[in-house]
């Protein structure tokens, strides 16, 4: 799953990264090596009774949402049942590894809900970046419970949105970077 994600993701990326360098004809090829991807990913892992990507997930909604992999009538959809996980099951606490801990703060902050990932940052209890502290620790661990390195970069990538999604500084959508 996350591995396709990735291909139809990044091919995008390489698509107008090859059309910003005047190749349009490897712009091309990426992007319809994205769209194809997109489009496969869509059909193999959307669970159209449940309008949702995966079953008690927050990562793999938010690759979906991040990467642009569902089409325009199923985002609400697919963001509400990944708010419904975060804010019902999981009670405002992230549940998710290396890949969530960026995906999930990022898709939601670019779907208008830095709301939420505030509450996921400041959760009291396990699981959480919030724990780590209470835990007395100043570092950011491997894992969520301690048991790895306590001082690790593996779940920190949430910093990127204390700039992007707190702070509000960001690239515009369009632009090349």
């Amino acid at each position: 799953f996350s591995s396709t994600a990735a291909l139809a993701g990044y091919s995008g990326i390489v698509s107008k990264c090859a059309r910003l360098l005047g190749k349009s004809d490897e712009s091309d090829i990426y992007e319809r090596l994205s769209k194809s991807t997109a489009s496969a990913f869509h059909k193999a892992f959307f669970n159209v009774s449940t309008s949702q990507y995966g079953e008690d997930t927050q990562t793999t909604p938010a690759l979906a949402l991040y990467f642009s992999l569902c089409p325009r009538e199923d985002r609400s959809k697919v963001l509400e049942g990944m708010l419904a996980n975060i804010q019902g099951k999981w009670k405002g606490h992230i549940s998710a590894g290396i890949l969530g801990a960026y995906f999930i703060p990022m898709s939601l902050m670019w779907s208008g809900r830095n709301d939420v990932v505030f509450q996921m940052v400041t959760a009291k209890g396990f699981p959480g970046w919030r724990h780590m502290i209470d835990s007395g620790s100043s570092t950011v661990w491997e894992a969520w419970d301690g048991s790895n390195s306590r001082n690790h970069p593996m779940l920190a990538s949430v910093g990127s949105w204390f700039y992007q999604g707190l702070a509000g500084i960001r690239l515009a959508p369009d632009t090349a970077g």
